[in-house]
């Protein structure tokens, strides 16, 4: 369990330097005892008097029996040490303590402390409690005067200490005597404690502040109460500030001005927020309060930390084929707008290829990296941070490229392939028609007579014709009509990001190489392509509507 001592560091011949408080046979002690002061630093005012709490805490396994703690301050070049003795111990019997351990109080003013008595082992029995030797003009009280603490448990009393106009100003330890009716030793019966109080010799106020230090992380805020207490009788208002503040830590008071009263403190809320214009650091700063021509600080020290980022990151596939892009996305938390992330490709040899993209305000960041080799990739994203937050890196991910197959090649270029048969056909209808014209026609002139060495008579005349009855024209040729068939249709749709029409197939865009949706919406649609087709007049093929010639048998097709 815990106990509290309180320290009393005093000033003399005009003494004002802060003084370091410390344990100095701590390591003698066994591992199970801890001393913590609150603060561990005193600056006592000149010819006065300051004051710190060590708090003293055991665990059941601590050996029982007394200890020695020798403390020690240490300021300006001077060193001066105190001795208690802690008992610990598994006989029952009680202890004493008080909260709070001291206070200020002004001529005429009176103030209250809690006292506590705790059982230990099976104690239950009455305990007084008076004052041991109280100084004049110090009057007092107890409520109830005598307490009867549960085993195991405690009990509770106040005290109220008052102090004459008439008393001499002065630092007073007043020690509690908290005596057992009966059932213990006579060594066990009595037990002290102490509390402090200090009488100001002329009115003013002091600033406390519940804990001298704080760590504040860079973009956030922490809020801590700071009291004004009077001394003496003191009540004016009083105007408080942060001095010494570090660039990027600012303060605010809420409200800046306060009015203690000699009964009671004024607190006030400091709110300190580090900026992003703040460095990482430990600072000494000051809370000021000035009044009627006084001012007095009360120091705290504050340490700024930068943010710790996390870094994400998330592949929409994990199997592409060459030539397709890779599209990757992530975060960083918390966001830092306009981040310079790296994301770093390793190929399947090894090597290493960095592309650099910018973090949006929201801190999520995306890319699409089309790889040159087939294998399986790798990618990472790495943050090197900045003078308010600390780089991070995420986690690595894995990726397979593979080879195209050929019917990928074809369902990706199905409009291309389309078009070329188109114009393969027509191509090959226009050689035909130009290879009959030329061996079935014959056009100009006949050849003029080759000449000859002699003359060949003249064969007799043939004899004069009989004129015949006019030959009727052939009947004219059936039509032969074109059956059609059903036509081609070949989906479409628009690019999402360039709205380059492209096949409705295609998981990339042609143009702009943007990944597509599995889905199409309402938006993206275009009207598909639609090819008209029939069927070959001489074989029944299916073939283009404009085709001159069958693509399988050759046979010319009527116009």
């Amino acid at each position: 369990m815990p106990t509290a001592f309180t320290v009393l560091v005093s000033s003399m011949g005009g003494f004002s330097a802060p003084v370091r408080l410390q344990v100095d046979n701590q390591a003698s002690l066994p591992s199970s005892i801890s001393a913590v002061f609150t603060p561990s630093t005193v600056t006592p005012p000149a010819d006065g008097s300051g004051y710190a709490i060590l708090v003293v805490s055991t665990t059941p396994s601590t050996p029982v029996k007394e200890y020695k703690l020798t403390i020690s301050g240490t300021g300006g070049g001077v060193t001066d040490s105190a001795t208690v003795t802690l008992e610990v111990t598994t006989k029952s019997t009680f202890a004493v303590s008080a909260s709070p351990f001291s206070q200020v109080i002004g001529l005429g003013y009176s103030k209250q402390f809690t006292i506590t008595v705790t059982s230990l082992g099976q104690f239950s029995s009455d305990v007084s409690l008076v004052l041991d030797q109280v100084p004049y003009g110090v009057k007092y009280s107890f409520n109830p005067p005598t307490v009867t603490p549960p085993s195991g448990s405690s009990a509770y009393a106040t005290l109220t200490v008052s102090v004459a106009a008439d008393a001499s100003p002065n630092v007073y330890a007043l020690i509690i005597k908290a005596s057992a009716s009966g059932g213990l030793a006579a060594s066990d019966r009595v037990h002290y404690s102490f509390v402090v109080v200090d009488v100001p010799k002329a009115t003013g106020f002091q600033i406390k502040v519940p804990s001298t230090t704080q760590t504040i992380a860079i973009g956030q805020s922490v809020s801590l109460k700071v009291e004004v207490a009077s001394i003496g009788g003191f009540s004016s208002g009083v105007d408080l500030d942060l001095v010494r503040a570090p660039s990027g830590l600012v303060p605010s008071f809420d409200p800046p001005t306060v009015t203690p009263k000699p009964d009671s403190p004024a607190t006030s809320t400091l709110r300190l927020t580090a900026t992003t214009d703040a460095t990482a650091g430990d600072y000494e700063v000051d809370v000021r309060g000035r009044s009627q021509g006084m001012t007095v600080t009360s120091t705290i020290r504050v340490t700024i930390q930068s943010v710790t980022t996390q870094l994400s990151l998330r592949l929409a596939l994990t199997n592409i084929r060459i030539g397709d892009a890779i599209p990757v996305s992530g975060e960083i938390s918390p966001s830092v707008s306009g981040a310079s992330i790296s994301l770093i490709y390793t190929r399947p040899d090894g090597t290493e290829f960095p592309r650099t993209i910018a973090a949006s305000s929201a801190g999520a960041f995306s890319d699409q990296y089309i790889p040159d080799k087939v294998g399986v990739w790798k990618v990472s994203a790495e943050y090197n941070g900045d003078s308010a937050h600390k780089g991070s890196k995420s986690s690595l991910l894995e990726f397979q490229v593979t080879e195209k197959t050929f019917l990928e090649l074809i369902q990706q270029n199905a409009l291309w392939v389309v078009i070329g048969i188109i114009a393969v056909a027509a191509l090959g209808g226009g050689i035909y028609m130009t290879t009959r014209r030329r061996g079935g026609e014959r056009r100009g002139p006949p050849p003029a007579a080759a000449p000859t060495l002699w003359q060949v008579p003249a064969p007799p005349a043939p004899p004069p014709a009989v004129a015949e009855a006019p030959t009727p024209p052939a009947p004219p040729r059936a039509r032969v009509e074109r059956k059609e068939a059903p036509p081609l249709i070949l989906p479409r749709k628009k690019c999402f990001n360039c709205n380059e029409v492209i096949s409705g197939q295609a998981k990339f865009c042609d143009k702009c190489r943007a990944p597509q949706p599995e889905k199409i919406e309402k938006k993206y649609e275009a009207p598909p392509l639609i090819i008209p087709r029939v069927h070959c007049v001489n074989c029944g093929e299916v073939i283009s509507a404009q085709a001159k010639f069958c693509d399988k048998c050759r046979s010319p097709q009527p116009v």
